[in-house]
């Protein structure tokens, strides 16, 4: 028996999750997982996440890895093994969470620490949606789209982005490098894209209701500009609810 570290990329719907990072007494996305592994292994499998995504955040390609035992076996006979047990993990997880891919990890993958990008989109729909209710922010009013996209491109580079985190956010710096922010609009749903190279506790959800405010007339379109000149935390729209919000990708 050898421990082999393995990869997965996960997708679920955060609705009835209190967020990923496991809690005692409480749904969570790893408390999940960990137990299907406990109850297939027999033990406990630690499992890391690449990023803690909040309660009611969605993920399309959230990535973990963990440790596992694997019958001491050549690499293709291994390679059917990791096969089956992804078999097994997929008809014992919740209908809420589905393992995408499970595969053996490179040297040294870390699903955290080796993360190089991290791509999220947030949904919002102008009016009424009875089909994504649960996966986007519902809006009443009209928004001026042409200047949201306005707005956009300052936030792209390297900056502090202190003013958008969560207060009191436990964070040993608070500089990221945004690689790129676009705001697309299909029908009457929009969708906002950025990827950077880490994320702050709460940075998407109070740049989208920054944005938003810009939108709807409240802010001009050098907001975001401002806010990182100024780090006035003030300027920063409301927090975006949470259920608009998905992981989308993780890149190494």
């Amino acid at each position: 028996m050898v421990t082999v570290r393995l990869k997965a990329v996960v997708e679920y719907d955060g609705t009835d999750f209190f967020g990923w990072q496991k809690q005692k007494d409480r749904r969570t996305v790893q408390g999940e997982i960990e137990e299907v592994f406990a109850r297939r292994f027999g033990r406990r499998i630690v499992v890391v996440g690449a990023g803690r995504t909040d309660t009611g955040v969605h993920a399309l390609g959230q990535v973990f890895h963990c440790d596992c035992p694997i019958h001491n076996s050549d690499a293709p006979q291994r390679e059917n093994i990791i096969a089956e047990l992804h078999k097994s993990l997929s008809a014992m997880l919740p209908p809420d969470i589905v393992c995408k891919t499970l595969e053996t990890a490179p040297p040294g993958f870390h699903a955290r620490f080796g993360a190089k990008r991290r791509c999220y989109r947030y949904y919002i729909h102008i009016g009424r949606t009875a089909l994504n209710y649960r996966f986007c922010w519902e809006v009443s009013y009209r928004l001026a789209v042409g200047k949201m996209r306005r707005a956009v491109p300052p936030l792209i580079g390297e900056h502090t982005f202190e003013p958008f985190a969560k207060l009191n956010s436990k964070e040993k710096h608070y500089r990221c490098v945004v690689y790129e922010a676009a705001l697309q609009k299909r029908g009457d749903t929009l969708c906002f894209t950025i990827i950077a190279d880490r994320f702050l506790h709460g940075m998407v959800r109070a740049i989208v209701g920054t944005l938003i405010d810009v939108g709807r007339g409240a802010q001009e379109t050098d907001i975001f500009a401002r806010i990182l000149e100024t780090r006035n935390r003030s300027l920063v729209g409301c927090l975006a609810p949470a259920h608009g919000l998905f992981l989308e990708a993780v890149e190494y």
